[in-house]
């Protein structure tokens, strides 16, 4: 029974991590590259509460899930890239 409640823990919490890192993390981090000052950089609740923005940085996001589903998941080549 343990087994199976830290199974359900350990898997949504990997997926929350994840949705953390495309959502908040993602984002800040092409401000701050791009140089923008910090106080200028919208909170990151905006970011996921309001997809256009999101869409300002990565295009592929306008579309929503669609890519994922059909498995076009070149479409987000633009944030999911292995330089780690």
């Amino acid at each position: 029974m343990l087994n199976h409640h830290l199974a359900g823990l350990l898997g949504l919490g990997s997926l929350s991590w994840a949705g953390h890192q495309v959502h908040v993390s993602l984002p800040i981090n092409q401000f701050l590259n791009a140089g923008v000052d910090p106080k200028e950089i919208p909170l990151p609740h905006e970011f996921i509460l309001n997809r256009d923005l999101l869409a300002q940085l990565y295009p592929s996001f306008a579309e929503g899930a669609t890519p994922f589903f059909t498995l076009n998941w070149s479409k987000y080549a633009e944030f999911l890239t292995f330089r780690g």
